[in-house]
């Protein structure tokens, strides 16, 4: 997924077609690049949760941990979104009822999620900050090399 496009939220959308700030991309290619997406939080909450009882500082323990949960959510906001993509018209349990307002949302939650684990390891020496780093591709949506 390195040779990927960041995309921030949704801004339009149609049956077949999602428009982000200029970029329209098939919905088949946006669900695929989400369901990719879920699968690589997923990874990567696997790789981290390794280290969630391994380091003697309690800052990095705790970041640690606040990156996994923040993960979890990210793929659960990754979910939603999918569901909101795949069915329109259906009733969200989370929706406000505002599909556009929806999508926005949990895609920004899921992008922030990954500034936000990343940031928990500012001011220590822990390895596991680069891990997320070079693993975690939040919202990303492939393109051919």
């Amino acid at each position: 997924m390195k040779n990927s496009v960041v995309v921030v939220a949704a801004a339009a959308f149609d049956d077949n077609k999602m428009e982000f700030e200029g970029l329209k991309v098939p919905t088949a290619t946006f669900l695929s690049s989400l369901k990719s997406t879920i699968e690589e939080v997923r990874n990567v909450a696997t790789i981290v949760s390794k280290f969630a009882n391994v380091f003697n500082d309690l800052r990095v323990t705790n970041a640690v941990n606040d990156c996994l949960d923040l993960l979890d959510y990210s793929a659960d906001e990754l979910s939603l979104t999918i569901s909101a993509t795949e069915n329109p018209n259906a009733k969200e349990k989370f929706s406000t009822g505002n599909r556009r307002s929806d999508l926005k949302t949990w895609l920004s939650a899921a992008l922030g999620n990954q500034d936000t684990c990343q940031d928990g390891f500012d001011g220590t020496n822990s390895f596991v900050k680069n891990i997320i780093g070079d693993q975690q591709h939040l919202l990303l949506l492939e393109r051919d090399s």
